[in-house]
């Protein structure tokens, strides 16, 4: 998976020599946005008129069908809608455009900004449901249950221009375009009018001479305090160097309480917010009660539309009607509009819940070194399940005593092939692990010393079973992943090999130079 993240400059800038190297470097500074990052995957298929047949839209995976927003009033999303409805607005664009994208290069993704109504962002824009192009890549994909898993190779901006052209979505505005570090590159670098009057309220500080040095701290408040060109405050601003990209945010962008804020007009007691979730999963379970799961996706999206956004207006307006007086703040067809969204979104995962190609494992773990029991574990969960999803498990702490990520991904793929999916995070936290699968994923593989404690992760997810794990050990001595280590730094070859499969012995040679180091 491509790691698209961009580097804090504060984590960029932490020595003397690093801070100096940081401001010597040319940039180009565009805005940086707050708002929804979206997926347009142009498959290899001939450009056809009907545009989806060419284009993919997904948020974190799960694709976004045209079929989902078919009925849904234009005018209601942009006023109302605080929630999935306005991805809609993504697929008039795409459809109107259709006609100028007949030379945009097959199997692309382009990586988009929607800046949408969203109670869980930070920025409040004036200005709403404009896209922009961030960057792209070559990639392949593979769609299986609603689901799209792409294979992006770089994270590139060298087209960003004939892209956004062919598509017809803006560039992030250039706000800054030279050098940082003296007054008089500065100056000469500013290209936007807000950036300029921000600078004048700082310039002040510095003796008025070309040469004159600009300090890091007074650089950052200078992006970071003009207005954004959607109106409001700006998030940040992204530089860009010939080799390195970096980031300046505002302190309170990850704020859990600044969102939190957004959040409680439309939210009533504790008691009302529990009775209306209740009742959103009860009116989904009763939309899809006669729903035919034999029927193509689309097609069982596009009724769930009906349902939920023409036919169900006065029995939701009904249902919701403690919900409506408790958020009295919020006007009523905004209510409305929200309970329609978190309906439709939950039905549909509960769509993608029962599809057979959607019943996935997730199987965590550090495989320091893959050993039996490992590929026994995930052996025996393909017998049942039609794909598992591997996460390995790197935490700083524990590179020294593993493999690397690129070996252990040799290993189980030269094992498994396409059987499985490799991701990795940081650490063993569920939540953040589903939420980066690629694959839809409806049991967690634990053993019995984990299963409490998955449990305890998964209260928030329904949807997903933990499955208890039975390992098959050696007759005489337990199989794992310490042992094996320790008999390669031992050069206890006999042992090792009974620890693994015969797969993973014929990486021995690259093991050795690996725990050698």
């Amino acid at each position: 998976m491509l790691d698209i993240s961009i580097l804090n400059a504060d984590k960029a800038t932490t020595t003397d020599k690093k801070l100096q190297e940081f401001l010597s470097k040319e940039y180009i500074v565009t805005e940086k946005f707050d708002g929804t990052k979206l997926t347009l995957w142009r498959n290899n298929e001939p450009w056809n008129k009907d545009y989806t047949k060419n284009w993919v839209v997904a948020f974190k995976n799960q694709i976004l069908f045209k079929e989902e927003f078919d009925d849904i009033d234009r005018v209601d999303i942009k006023n109302y809608s605080v929630g999935i409805s306005q991805y809609a607005l993504i697929h008039d664009h795409l459809e109107a455009n259709h006609i100028q994208t007949k030379d945009f290069p097959l199997n692309t993704e382009v990586f988009i900004e929607f800046i949408q109504n969203k109670l869980t962002t930070t920025r409040d824009y004036h200005q709403k449901f404009d896209l922009f192009l961030i960057a792209y890549s070559p990639a392949t994909a593979e769609i299986v249950g609603g689901m799209i898993k792409t294979n992006p190779t770089e994270f590139s901006t060298k087209n960003n221009l004939e892209y956004s052209n062919l598509l017809g979505i803006a560039l992030p505005p250039v706000v800054f375009q030279g050098k940082i570090d003296t007054l008089g590159n500065f100056e000469m670098g500013i290209k936007s009018w807000g950036l300029m009057a921000q600078w004048e309220t700082h310039k002040h500080k510095f003796i008025d001479a070309p040469h004159s040095l600009i300090d890091y701290e007074t650089i950052k408040a200078v992006f970071l305090g003009f207005e954004s060109c959607l109106g409001g405050k700006t998030e940040g601003v992204v530089l860009e160097a010939e080799d390195a990209l970096y980031k300046f945010v505002q302190a309170d962008q990850y704020s859990k309480s600044v969102r939190f804020a957004r959040k409680v007009p439309y939210q009533g007691t504790p008691e009302v917010e529990t009775q209306y979730w209740s009742d959103v999963n009860k009116v989904a379970h009763e939309y899809l009660i006669h729903s035919d799961y034999q029927k193509p996706l689309e097609v069982l999206l596009k009724d769930l539309n009906n349902k939920v956004f023409i036919s169900g207006h006065e029995y939701i307006s009904e249902v919701f009607a403690e919900k409506i007086k408790a958020t009295e703040t919020i006007r009523p067809c905004i209510v409305k509009h929200k309970a329609k969204d978190d309906i439709f979104l939950t039905a549909k995962q509960m769509i993608l819940d029962r599809l057979p190609e959607n019943q996935n494992a997730l199987f965590v773990g550090k495989f320091r070194i893959p050993t039996k029991a490992h590929i026994n574990i995930i052996e025996e969960a393909l017998k049942i399940y039609p794909h598992v999803v591997v996460c390995i498990v790197k935490a700083k702490k524990d590179v020294k005593e593993s493999l690397s990520l690129e070996l252990q991904t040799n290993i189980l793929t030269s094992i498994f092939g396409d059987s499985i999916t490799i991701i990795t995070h940081s650490t063993g936290n569920l939540t953040s692990i589903i939420n980066k699968s690629p694959k839809r994923l409806r049991f967690i593989l634990a053993g019995s010393d984990r299963i409490d404690s998955y449990e305890a992760q998964l209260k928030r997810h329904s949807s997903l079973a933990v499955v208890e794990t039975i390992r098959k050990e050696l007759a005489e001595n337990e199989i794992s992943a310490t042992r094996a280590i320790m008999s390669i730094k031992s050069g206890d070859l006999a042992t090792f090999k009974n620890l693994v499969t015969a797969k993973t012995y014929n990486y021995l040679s690259n093991i050795q130079e690996e725990f050698q180091k």
